[in-house]
Order: C-alpha cells, then structure tokens, then sequence
C-alpha cells in the first residue's frame, strides 16, 4: 500500500514540531567566588586566552566534567569550551565565554574575568561582597 502526503499533512507535522518545547538548560545559583585578570591560552582549560576587557568566566570542575562528552584528558575539547553563560547579579545580566576550571569553586560557583565582574556592576573590591551571589545558565 503507498502512502500519500498532502502539504496539509505536512503541514500539520511541521506545526506541531515548531510548538514542541524547547529544551533550556538549567539555572544555576552560586557566587561569584574570584576574579581573574589576563591569561594565556597555556593557562586555561580550554586553551582560550584572556585579554585585557575580554569578558570571560571559569566554572566548577564539578559542572565543567559533567557535560555530556567531557573528556578528561582533553579538557580543551570539552563541551563548555568557548560556550556563552547568562550571569545575573541583582538587575544586571551580561554574558560571557567559558574558558577555564575554576579551581576555587564548588557546585555553581564561577569566577570572572575584571572587564565581566565590571559589567555585572560587581563591587569595587570583591572582599568587601563577602563574595558575589549569581544566578547563570547556558546560552545554548
């Protein structure tokens, strides 16, 4: 028996395709625990360097490792690697690039780079916020 497909059939797949949800990735809460200047693309997990006014973040080893695909032994194809994050800090919500493990967080905490804690209208001096409370999640 052949099966013949009206465009209306078509149609009526293809809308209901487009009214599926879109998966969004999870909201992460945490702190901002440091803030980092200028690094060389030796010195980051993802082999991405950081200059001066880049607007970069690091996130835990804990959320770095558990995307699906991480590779221990080739962190620098990881897939957070060069992915965009939405952090929020109060009213202020800036994005920036992931390029490295932050060695100093635990769970959801990130570290930042100047230009980015700039952005997010971080205090003068990070110790003077007894850390930095966030909420971030992947652009993608």
């Amino acid at each position: 028996m052949q099966r013949t497909f009206t465009s209306d059939s078509i149609l009526a797949v293809f809308c209901i395709v487009l009214a599926a949800p879109i998966a969004r990735q999870a909201q992460h809460a945490g702190k901002i625990v440091n803030v980092f200047n200028e690094l060389n693309s030796d010195e980051t997990a993802c082999g991405i360097a950081v200059g001066a006014g880049d607007v970069a973040v690091s996130v835990s080893a804990s959320v770095f490792n558990s995307f699906p695909g991480a590779d221990a032994a080739n962190p620098a194809a990881n897939p957070p690697c060069g992915q965009d994050i939405f952090v929020t800090q109060g009213q202020t919500t800036g994005n920036a690039q992931v390029v490295d493990i932050c060695a100093e967080c635990v769970g959801d905490d990130i570290a930042v780079s100047e230009s980015f804690f700039e952005v997010l209208d971080g205090p003068a001096v990070l110790e003077d916020a007894d850390f930095v409370e966030v909420t971030w999640e992947f652009s993608q």
